[in-house]
């Protein structure tokens, strides 16, 4: 067990059964290191192991499953027929657009009449009664939600008395009651009446489901409908950080290697301008899904939806463009926010069990990605609102790993006008003059759950690696587990005692650089720490650390190699 303390974190390594370790390194014929990654995640066995690792399609399951299906398919079948309009509505993030551009896909395909609408963050998140009387507008006949809608019950009634029908494919938590809008199918594999066998695919995991089943009732060949569309669900399910276990290994896993040398036009260009050679769960998470999260954030989703779309080549490098400058534009607006809220956190922020800020006018879109920002660097639950004219306060949140921040929502359902998300990260809607009594009830949720201030994060680290172990075996040793993501992290290692050999910052001074070598070795290799550039200074030539990190591979250069991301970095004590 090691345990050390720094500022935030506190670096911790399970303690393991020494025989156990070496009795699977050698039934693995593996180093002891390799093994403890294994058993750290359950992984006790071979069998176990070739069943987690096993990526075949046996591990897809039956879309009828999904509670609903039928109806679903039956509703649209008859519109496809009698080409009926199906307005598609999405959500406004990249699971959202994702689950769009999927959809509009397919539904093409099959020869539907299909239009789509996707809200702007100012128009708020999911099916609004505003959304539903647009379609009422274009004469739509069905309205078809796409990982929205469970928490819509306004919206829904509206729809029926339009005379519209609604069929909603979300998968968001549904209310403590069980209770769904009124609709011709809810398609949620959360819901209690689901068979569905995994609950935790991405709302583009289930529009995924209903047009394969579409797809075999209207005798399309759903092979062909699978490589067609399974691109969009690796996309939507790494952007929205489900758990990466079970089906979404399987789906992740085939919609990469899709990706990696996919025929599609907008996609093609989308990899390129996000600067991704190589696509995997990572890729896609810090390269991919920021650039179309960023045209969500800043008004403009239905450009990310053309672009995951287009098919003229001009066009779409036009629009991933568009995509790559408005990240640069996000990133510079999400980073003044910040900076503006830390530059007057109060005194006793240190003694609260959780972060909360408000303040007048400030970007909605951001909000959120401000709020995991503060959550990430203190370890507490954050809460970031814009307070609008109409002194109606918009709230995003973010939480830590064991924290249910939709269950402190619910708790404080009274006093919200709405609020919904998933349990690390949320959405809420109140009254300004409920902000001060919505932050007490907060914070003293927290401080029942914790039990205590929130000091450390605890920062888990799989194994202990010499300088030797250090190497492109084992990260190919390590590879079978991927794809990474919740509930299956990349591995992080500990390494005592290397030397700086070279020290620098970049990209304006965000990231940090290092070259390192072993105390006594004369190799070296390269290590960057994201967004550690003001960290710079302490660590000059010669200076000794202890790091955690992960491996990587540095797919940018002529002939890939080998290449650390630092997790935490201290000076050797």
């Amino acid at each position: 067990m090691i345990a050390k303390m720094n500022k935030t974190k506190t670096w911790s390594m399970p303690v393991l059964d020494e025989s156990q370790v070496r009795e699977l390194a050698t039934e693995l014929n593996v180093s002891e290191t390799i093994a403890r990654v294994h058993l750290i995640r359950g992984l006790y066995s071979y069998a176990s192991i070739s069943d987690f690792c096993n990526l075949n399609l046996t591990k897809i399951h039956d879309p009828y499953l999904l509670p609903d299906m039928k109806q679903a398919v039956d509703r649209l079948v008859r519109a496809v027929q009698k080409d009926e309009l199906i307005m598609v509505v999405g959500d406004c993030d990249a699971d959202g657009v994702s689950s769009t551009a999927l959809a509009l896909y397919a539904l093409r395909a099959f020869g539907a009449n299909v239009h789509y609408l996707i809200p702007t963050r100012y128009d708020g998140f999911g099916l609004s009664v505003n959304l539903v009387n647009m379609a009422i507008e274009s004469e739509a006949a069905v309205l078809l939600t796409v990982d929205c809608g469970t928490e819509g019950f306004l919206a829904a009634e509206h729809a029926k008395l339009s005379g519209m029908d609604l069929v909603i494919t979300d998968h968001h938590e549904p209310r403590n009651d069980g209770l769904i809008p009124e609709c011709v199918a809810c398609v949620n594999p959360k819901r209690r009446n689901s068979l569905y066998p995994f609950p935790h695919i991405a709302g583009v995991g289930v529009v995924f489901k209903l047009m394969l089943a579409l797809c075999e009732k209207l005798d399309f060949d759903t092979e062909d409908a699978f490589n067609q569309l399974i691109e969009y669900v690796a996309i939507g399910t790494c952007a929205d950080v489900v758990s990466m276990t079970a089906e979404n290994r399987v789906l992740v896993d085939y919609g990469c290697k899709k990706l990696s040398n996919t025929e599609k036009v907008g996609l093609r260009k989308l990899t390129k301008s996000a600067g991704v050679r190589r696509v995997d769960s990572e890729s896609i998470g810090f390269f991919i899904a920021p650039m179309i999260n960023a045209a969500c954030r800043l008004e403009e989703p239905e450009t990310a939806v053309k672009l995951l779309l287009e098919t003229d080549e001009i066009v779409a490098e036009e629009l991933a463009d568009t995509l790559k400058q408005m990240n640069g534009e996000r990133k510079a607006l999400q980073e003044d926010l910040l900076n503006h809220i830390m530059n007057s956190v109060p005194e006793e922020a240190d003694v609260r069990n959780i972060h909360f800020y408000a303040g007048e006018e400030w970007h909605r879109g951001l909000i959120g990605l401000v709020a995991g920002n503060i959550s990430s660097s203190s370890s507490k639950p954050s809460f970031v609102c814009s307070i609008e004219s109409d002194g109606i306060a918009y709230g995003s949140c973010r939480s830590t790993a064991t924290f249910h921040i939709l269950d402190a929502l619910h708790s404080c359902s009274d006093l919200l006008i709405s609020y919904g998300g998933h349990s690390q990260a949320a959405g809420f809607k109140v009254e300004a003059n409920n902000l001060q009594a919505l932050d007490e009830r907060l914070n003293q949720c927290a401080l029942e759950f914790f039990g205590e201030v929130v000091a450390d994060e605890i920062l888990e680290i799989d194994a202990e690696l010499k300088f030797s172990e250090i190497s492109l075996d084992t990260l190919t040793a390590l590879e079978h587990l991927a794809p990474w993501g919740q509930d299956n992290p990349q591995p992080k290692f500990y390494t005592p005692g290397l030397v700086v050999v070279q020290s620098s910052a970049f990209c304006g001074g965000k990231h940090l650089k290092l070259m390192l070598a072993g105390a006594s070795d004369s190799n070296r290799i390269s290590a960057v720490a994201w967004n550690m550039g003001d960290r710079a200074q302490d660590f000059p030539n010669g200076v000794v650390v202890d790091v955690v990190y992960s491996l990587e591979l540095d797919a940018y250069k002529v002939k890939p190699c080998l290449g650390l991301r630092i997790v935490d970095i201290e000076c050797s004590r």
